[in-house]
């Protein structure tokens, strides 16, 4: 892990993969990733970034808020459980506010409860990924709900 960690560390808060042969079909947007586990950003962030998309990081839900408003990403992949603000809260957050409202939102938990799908999908979340994920899997569900945003009437 910490060979994983150094070969992909971070020059400020983002990192970017060359896109590889075929990497257009997937996407090639920014993604924020908001995780209290450091393990699961880099899960995540080798996931999207060797599918050709930009990434950016945060391990609160503090610090997301001001980082997906900077950013404005194509689509936030957030933890639901974290210490302090939950990735409901930031969802509720983002949500009520015109500047980010219309921003693919994909909620990621350990716990695949039915009420606690349910309360995302209330929130407006475009979907819901059970942890562990599969990389292809969190790849193509992330591109699926990004499309499908994009392609959702006004």
């Amino acid at each position: 892990i910490d060979e994983l960690l150094t070969k992909h560390r971070l020059d400020g808060d983002q990192a970017r993969a060359p896109r590889p042969e075929g990497a257009a079909e997937w996407g090639s947007g920014t993604i924020v990733i908001v995780d209290d586990a450091p393990e699961v950003r880099l899960h995540a962030r080798m996931s999207l970034t060797s599918a050709g998309f930009g990434v950016h990081e945060a391990e609160s839900g503090e610090g997301a808020i001001d980082l997906i408003r900077r950013v404005r990403p194509d689509c936030v992949l957030l933890d639901m459980h974290m210490p302090g603000m939950s990735g409901l809260d930031v969802c509720r957050m983002l949500r009520a506010d015109p500047a980010t409202g219309d921003v693919t939102v994909v909620m990621l938990t350990a716990d695949g409860k039915a009420a606690e799908k349910a309360e995302a999908f209330a929130l407006e979340a475009d979907d819901y990924i059970v942890k562990p994920f599969v990389p292809r899997d969190l790849v193509s569900r992330i591109t699926a709900a990004i499309r499908r945003r994009a392609e959702a009437p006004l």
